[in-house]
């Protein structure tokens, strides 16, 4: 039994679309859709531009962990060579710094 012949593609319709010179139907109708707004493209610009600011975002706020971190470690090595006494005395100093610093601000009141 002999295969049926593949059907023809049917023609493109024609259409009276202003500007299309030689039947160029697909290149006018492209040329007229490009003029349009495309509130899609609008958006994923809109998105695009988030993404890039909240990636900066991030950057800078594991940049600042990693000097608190740091920080820390410096802190935590240096008291590890202070006395007890040394390290009550300095707790002291703080809390007595932290109360003048209250007092100072109830008396601006």
């Amino acid at each position: 039994m002999a295969a049926p012949a593949p059907a023809a593609a049917p023609a493109a319709a024609a259409v009276a679309v202003p500007g299309a010179a030689g039947g160029d139907v697909r290149a006018a109708a492209l040329a007229m859709i490009s003029g349009l707004p495309d509130a899609a493209a609008d958006r994923v610009d809109v998105l695009k531009a988030e993404k890039k600011r909240l990636a900066g975002e991030k950057k800078r706020i594991a940049i600042e962990e990693k000097k608190e971190k740091q920080k820390r470690r410096r802190l935590m090595a240096k008291a590890k060579d202070l006395s007890d006494q040394e390290l009550l005395s300095i707790i002291a100093n703080r809390a007595q710094a932290k109360a003048k610093g209250k007092a100072r601000a109830k008396a601006k009141r």
